[in-house]
């Protein structure tokens, strides 16, 4: 097979997720750095239909696997090397969640060639492509070029959600790899709160969020306050927030929590680790309110309010009691 450019499809037993739309978008802003060719890889479970692909790829390879895929990083890590080796490709595109973090590197031992995570940007110099990636806690961008071949990129959700996917591309004929994944574990059942899907974090149009600055569990009834404020809106919290038990894992935007895109999210104390960053990138609107002008989130955000949350809300709550928002 000629040289390509790997998407690999990010789903599950239901098809294909958003995010792999952005890295189609992201691929393809590649090619035309490197010039190759792009190729979306999928994964069609035994017994089911054939997922449905987006559009944007020069080819679709399909992977059927016999025995039903849990799609947890263990089926990648079982079944994608000896395929990728198969393919031989320069570039492997994956996207950084929770999942794609875990096998991306074990993948990229085992064909030994290099992984660079969390790509956010890109470019091309004299030298060829480099990959941006934050650091310093968000702080600064490195630039990292690899200097080995197959590179495996994992990339931030929403990153590249702008990305053009170019002209429709008529693909061609498909790819049809076979594989055989046997789980090295058994199933007990489904805890409803770990299986909840945060449906009132995806469907809001305002997201008030609260983090490690908001201070004490007893702040989140300003959080509250603030949110009942708007019509169709939600309270979330970062990662640490729900590691305490102030709010519901189901509540946690982020990589490892929900990826929302509401028209308003308003972050209250939340620093910004990259990690949190790439669950509400999409947002159209993003305020934060925070002490240190310097904190990543200011940087993310279209409008910030250095202050403490505990002076600026009730203000805020008050004035828009006073003038009703349509949202």
């Amino acid at each position: 097979m000629e040289d390509h450019i790997i998407v690999i499809g990010n789903q599950d037993l239901s098809g294909i997720l958003p995010a792999t739309t952005e890295l189609v978008g992201f691929a393809n802003r590649l090619s035309q750095i490197v010039s190759l060719p792009t190729a979306l890889l999928v994964i069609d479970p035994e017994g089911l239909k054939p997922v449905k692909v987006p559009d944007g790829c020069d080819k679709v390879i399909r992977v059927a696997v016999s025995g039903r895929p849990d799609f947890t990083p263990w089926m990648y890590f079982s079944i994608l090397p000896g395929i990728l080796k198969t393919i031989n490709p320069s570039f492997v595109c994956i996207a950084h969640d929770s999942s794609g973090i875990d096998f991306a590197p074990g993948i990229a031992a085992l064909l030994e060639g290099a992984c660079i995570t969390g790509v956010e940007e890109i470019g091309s110099d004299n030298e060829g492509p480099w990959f941006g990636r934050q650091i310093l806690s968000g702080k600064k961008i490195a630039r990292t070029r690899p200097l080995k071949k197959p590179v495996i990129l994992t990339i931030e959700t929403c990153a590249f959600a702008d990305a053009a996917l170019g002209k429709k591309r008529r693909k061609r004929p498909e790819v049809l790899l076979t594989a055989y994944y046997e789980p090295v574990y058994h199933e007990t059942g489904e805890s409803p709160e770990a299986m909840a899907v945060p449906t009132a974090l995806t469907d809001a149009e305002v997201i008030i969020a609260a983090g490690n600055g908001i201070g004490r569990k007893e702040n989140l009834e300003l959080v509250d306050e603030l949110a009942g404020c708007f019509s169709r809106s939600a309270v979330a919290g970062s990662r640490i927030i729900c590691d305490r038990g102030w709010l519901p894992y189901s509540r946690q935007v982020g990589e490892t929590g929900a990826t929302v895109r509401p028209r308003l999210y308003i972050a209250c104390g939340i620093s910004g680790a990259s990690q949190h960053l790439a669950g509400m990138r999409g947002s159209e609107l993003v305020v934060a309110v925070n002490t240190d002008p310097k904190a990543p989130i200011c940087r993310a955000a279209d409008i910030c309010v250095i202050e403490d949350i505990n002076l600026f809300l009730p203000e805020l709550i008050q004035r828009l009691k006073e003038e009703k928002p349509a949202l």
